[in-house]
């Protein structure tokens, strides 16, 4: 089974080598992304002050500048040390056992702004675009949907999905089987911004119970949330959360 993944506005910088080395192994190759990558690096280098801080939905322009401008040339990180936002410091990746850490470089599927879909364990540099961006004339999102799709279900096989992606990365990719979502409440009402929290806890007993049925995620006892409801609708699963204070 994968688990598809939001990614995170606050990532690591640095990291070792140059992404040119790499940037073969992501999913569907880097000829799908040369383009994208091009004209990203155009803007950073070449667009006017409003024209970066519209690309990455910054105002801080010396963070805007601090971003690698040629992509190929920077250091990279495997794509579940690079995030680090909300969701990746409850996954805590860093604590994890190092059979937990491999099955997520496998089995993760992380949906870059840019980059697209990328394993876990894919090498990549910082970037930052913003989220549900269109640029040069291109739909992100749909751009990967109609050139990743094929690989993500050859990678996905007959299993089911676990799909833990914000609502702005589901375009990237609809998987053709049986999906499970999850849904997260606190005293009883939908929550927002902790929702990225309660994914990160889902993620990583993924990574420890490495789930192969519906209903092995659906037994996954996970610490910090309490299953209230199953809602078996088609091909679509939802499992949903009571937040344990």
């Amino acid at each position: 089974m994968i688990m598809l993944f939001s990614p995170s506005e606050s990532k690591r910088s640095g990291g070792t080598g140059a992404f040119r080395e790499s940037c073969d192994s992501l999913m569907g190759g880097w000829s799908i992304r040369e383009g994208l990558a091009e004209a990203y690096e155009q803007v950073l280098n070449e667009g006017s002050v409003e024209e970066r801080k519209t690309l990455v939905g910054w105002e801080d322009e010396e963070k805007i500048d601090a971003l690698p401008k040629r992509l190929l040339e920077a250091p990279v990180l495997p794509a579940i040390d690079r995030y680090d936002g909300v969701g990746y410091q409850y996954l805590d990746v860093g604590s994890l056992a190092e059979g937990d850490r491999a099955y997520l470089v496998e089995r993760l599927v992380i949906f870059s702004n840019l980059l697209g879909p990328v394993r876990g364990g894919e090498m990549i540099p910082e970037t930052k675009l913003k989220q549900r961006a269109v640029f040069n004339g291109v739909n992100v999102a749909k751009w990967y949907r109609e050139r990743t799709s094929e690989v993500l279900n050859e990678l996905s096989g007959e299993q089911p999905v676990l799909d833990l992606r914000a609502g702005a990365y589901k375009s990237f990719y609809v998987p053709r089987g049986q999906i499970i979502e999850c849904a997260f409440l606190k005293g009883g009402r939908s929550v927002n911004h902790w929702s990225k929290a309660y994914r990160g806890l889902v993620a990583r007993r993924f990574a420890q119970v490495r789930p192969e049925t519906v209903g092995e995620v659906i037994e996954m006892e996970i610490e910090g949330l309490r299953q209230i409801e199953v809602d078996r609708g088609g091909e679509k699963v939802v499992i949903t959360y009571e937040a344990i204070d």
